[in-house]
């Protein structure tokens, strides 16, 4: 009788489920807060490495889950990948940019879009959040409602229009203002047969960039953007974590 029940115990008991996406509500009943854990959350540490199974997603997933502690301690969080189902990366594997240093400038738009996002989604409003939020909506870079994926699609084809020979079309131009340092965002109209560029240089990036985290210093909160499952959204593509010269034949270096 008594191994009966042992054996009933046994085939009744569950240990979770195989990958931390898949049981989100339960994590937090067992989840075992390491060292790793305590300093993540406490600021300490920006990048989580690890193999698949240590417990990186654990981590992502509780960080995203106490969002309301985190804002009583003055920290925004924001998701910049889809927990589950499809990564918002996707197209970037079909349509690659030509060189690192556009890679770079992708992350970059994409990081603004999703702050300025976040800057609006909390009614963050002081003189450099509005002017962001205001300069990106104009420059059709931050719709009202957008999933991640909208959002990386629009930065993407901003930064192809600047890498690519450009076709007839009107578009707008993200800048910043020389006199009040605030961004703003002008209208440009491409025409057939332009030269090629071969880079993003002229939009300028740092400065949008500095200039939302200046507005986030004015609001005195700092924000957290959570990414995961990059390996995921690249295992297919090892090319594309390669340097362009490792990848293109082309590239020379000195």
């Amino acid at each position: 009788m008594i191994m009966k029940e042992k054996t009933n115990i046994l085939r009744n008991m569950r240990f979770g489920e195989r990958i931390a996406e898949e049981e989100l509500s339960e994590l937090e009943k067992y989840f075992v807060a390491t060292d790793q854990w305590n300093r993540v959350y406490a600021g300490e540490v920006d990048i989580v490495y690890g193999s698949k199974g240590s417990g990186k997603s654990a981590i992502y997933a509780l960080i995203d889950k106490r969002h309301d502690e985190l804002f009583d301690r003055g920290i925004l969080v924001k998701s910049a990948e889809n927990v589950r189902g499809n990564t918002a990366f996707t197209e970037i594997i079909a349509d690659p940019p030509p060189s690192e240093r556009n890679f770079v400038d992708l992350w970059k738009l994409y990081f603004l879009i999703i702050t300025a996002s976040t800057l609006r989604e909390f009614g963050i409003n002081n003189k450099r959040s509005t002017a962001l939020v205001e300069a990106l909506e104009r420059a059709q870079l931050l719709p009202q409602q957008a999933s991640l994926a909208q959002f990386f699609h629009r930065a993407k084809k901003l930064i192809w229009s600047y890498i690519l020979p450009a076709r007839e079309s009107v578009e707008w131009t993200l800048a910043i203002d020389s006199s009040s340092g605030l961004p703003i965002v002008t209208r440009k109209t491409n025409f057939l047969n332009k030269a090629q560029e071969t880079s993003s240089d002229a939009l300028p990036l740092d400065d949008l960039l500095d200039a939302a985290n200046s507005a986030l210093d004015d609001s005195n909160y700092i924000l957290w953007v959570l990414f995961d499952r990059l390996d995921v959204a690249f295992n297919d593509s090892p090319g594309l974590e390669k340097t362009p010269c490792e990848r293109c034949s082309e590239c020379t270096t000195t």
